[in-house]
């Protein structure tokens, strides 16, 4: 019986320490893996231009952008752009029958000759008056009424020069010129 006692006894102890065991090699870290190799191919590198593509949502504006109006009235006699066609600064896009403006103009430069006619006349009337005025034999009235007609004239002349560069101001806006290079 003893010798039962001793068997049973050896076949716990036996079953104790292989399950303690198995527990000590179980909590272990398993051993690492080693990477597959990858396989490598060798080549010549080559400059070369590749697409560049972008797709997204935007707007595109141009860095110089500019509105052109007629700075007067008329009809338009010329078109002289294409939509879309590069223009440099000054080519003439568009022109404005001058007919009307030219006539303005040249009835201002009529309207000046003739007054330059009368300050003339005036001034040699103002000649004459003042050879009269010592004996007496004009008043002083028509002296100093000659001498304002003079003043008046040289007014007169004045604004006439000033209405001669307002025409020929209105006359340069028949031309309409590209405010700088771009494309239109």
């Amino acid at each position: 019986m003893k010798r039962r006692a001793l068997i049973t006894t050896g076949v716990v102890l036996a079953c104790a320490l292989g399950g303690a065991w198995n527990r000590f090699t179980t909590h272990a870290s398993p051993a690492p893996k080693v990477p597959a190799a990858v396989p490598v191919e060798a080549a010549m590198a080559t400059a070369t231009d590749l697409p560049v593509y972008v797709n997204a949502l935007g707007t595109v504006q141009a860095s110089k952008t500019a509105t052109i109006t007629t700075r007067v009235d008329g009809q338009l006699q010329q078109l002289r752009f294409v939509e879309g066609n590069n223009v440099k600064a000054g080519d003439l896009l568009a022109q404005i029958d001058p007919a009307p403006y030219e006539a303005q103009l040249a009835q201002a430069e009529a309207k000046q000759a003739q007054d330059e006619a009368l300050l003339e006349n005036a001034k040699l009337d103002v000649k004459r008056y003042d050879e009269l005025s010592p004996e007496d034999y004009t008043s002083k009235q028509q002296v100093d009424a000659a001498r304002a007609q003079v003043a008046e004239l040289t007014a007169q002349i004045k604004a006439d020069q000033a209405g001669i560069k307002a025409a020929k101001t209105q006359l340069a806006y028949t031309s309409i010129v590209a405010p700088f290079s771009g494309r239109t």
